[in-house]
């Protein structure tokens, strides 16, 4: 006879399964009540697409152009909005890895950066915390938790996504009250689409989450699949699609390098003018919506 651990034998198998639980809505709730809860929005989609970049370079453009208090949040093992915003992620003591832990220590963790917003950063570490949090009850919720507990520190927290719709993609979408989603125009990106939509539908009944708007990145109007996409995009989910495309831009695929978003490293280009007017058609959005 074969024994299993009574913690994997009753571990939930599906999201669904966890949301629902009396601790979680009960958090939710109180988070909701308090109302202390910066406007939290991700950056959600396949790999490649422009999640990190566009995410860094709203924040910001939210911190210098509209003097917000901004937090960055790199949810991302890869820790690519760490490096760009100029932070080396194998010189910190704290990041997301122990937040996820524990979220009373997000105080610890959060770094400023040069460009006026403040980071929460990630490291290769944050792989690990899948399988570590696997048995925790409540695991989706960490993120939100941290959040809450900085009060009204900040105007608004973006949330760098893995390519993965797993745990922290979870809490992400837990956290946030809104979703921004790149897509490239190719086919590949467009399909995974639904499969992030499917996640959302879960997340929803317990924290209502609103799609912004659907982000057309690496836009080239010299490509005839380019505007083709496009055309399908705008026809399918009509205003749903930002007015605002970002173009394909030697520049902004520098600045990261300098350890920069394009905003600030090359402020003239033409995917940095983007990423000001792409920013204003966000505050517009977050306005209607809470209108």
């Amino acid at each position: 006879m074969s024994y299993q651990v009574i913690a994997r034998k009753w571990r939930p198998q599906r999201f669904e399964d966890v949301v629902g639980q009396q601790a979680v809505t009960r958090t939710l709730r109180n988070a909701l009540k308090s109302g202390r809860l910066a406007q939290a929005f991700v950056f959600a989609g396949p790999r490649g697409v422009g999640k990190t970049t566009s995410c860094a370079n709203v924040a910001a453009t939210l911190a210098q152009a509209h003097g917000r208090r901004v937090l960055l949040c790199d949810l991302d093992p890869q820790a690519n909005l760490t490096s760009g915003m100029g932070v080396d992620p194998y010189a910190l003591e704290r990041s997301a890895y122990d937040v996820l832990h524990d979220p009373r220590r997000i105080g610890e963790a959060i770094l400023p950066t040069a460009q006026g917003c403040d980071l929460l950063p990630s490291t290769l570490a944050l792989a690990g915390a899948e399988l570590e949090l696997a048995p925790a009850v409540g695991r989706e919720l960490r993120l939100r938790r941290a959040l809450e507990s900085l009060g009204d520190r900040y105007d608004f927290a973006l949330i760098d996504t893995p390519p993965s719709l797993g745990l922290f993609s979870q809490n992400a979408l837990m956290a946030a009250r809104y979703v921004v989603v790149p897509v490239e125009p190719s086919v590949y990106s467009i399909g995974a689409m639904g499969q992030l939509q499917q996640m959302i539908d879960v997340v929803t009944p317990y924290n209502p989450v609103t799609v912004l708007g659907v982000l057309l990145t690496r836009y080239d109007a010299r490509n005839r699949l380019t505007s083709e996409v496009e055309r399908r995009l705008r026809d399918a989910l009509g205003d749903l699609v930002f007015q605002t495309v970002i173009p394909v831009n030697v520049r902004a695929a520098e600045a990261p390098g300098a350890g920069q978003p394009v905003v600030t490293f090359a402020p003239d280009s033409s995917s940095a003018r983007a990423y000001l007017t792409l920013t204003a058609e966000l505050l517009y959005r977050i306005e209607a919506a809470d209108a």
